[in-house]
């Protein structure tokens, strides 16, 4: 289900769904039902497991980090950076999110929070 997780530009609407089906998955491994009433935080103390959604990020920044180093010339830093040609043109409608809008925000939820403590 991670590979290559980190080069996907998700929305919040994709991370609920996929932490929603991490926690489903951990819950049908354990065994615990609705009615066993079993917090959502308990069945992670239980599994230690991160939430998916911060393996991801962990991932995107490790990712990020790599194409900060390489050559501005180089393929894979100007697919993921988003760089368009002088005559590219824009098309109608909502813009699609892009991996570097992802990567602000997860940069600005993750890093950001934890320097301000």
């Amino acid at each position: 289900m991670l590979y290559r997780l980190e080069c996907w530009a998700l929305s919040k609407a994709d991370t609920r769904k996929m932490d929603a089906l991490d926690q489903w998955c951990l819950r049908r491994i354990l065994d615990i039902r609705w009615y066993h009433r079993v917090s959502n935080r308990e069945v992670r103390r239980m599994t230690e497991q991160p939430p998916l959604t911060a393996i991801i990020q962990k991932r995107r920044l490790m990712l990020f980090s790599h194409l900060a180093r390489m050559d501005e010339t180089a393929d894979a830093r100007r697919i993921l950076t988003g760089v368009h040609q002088s005559d590219w043109s824009r098309p109608v409608g909502r813009p699609y999110t892009s991996w570097m809008a992802t990567l602000k925000t997860t940069y600005v939820c993750t890093i950001l929070p934890s320097r301000m403590l």
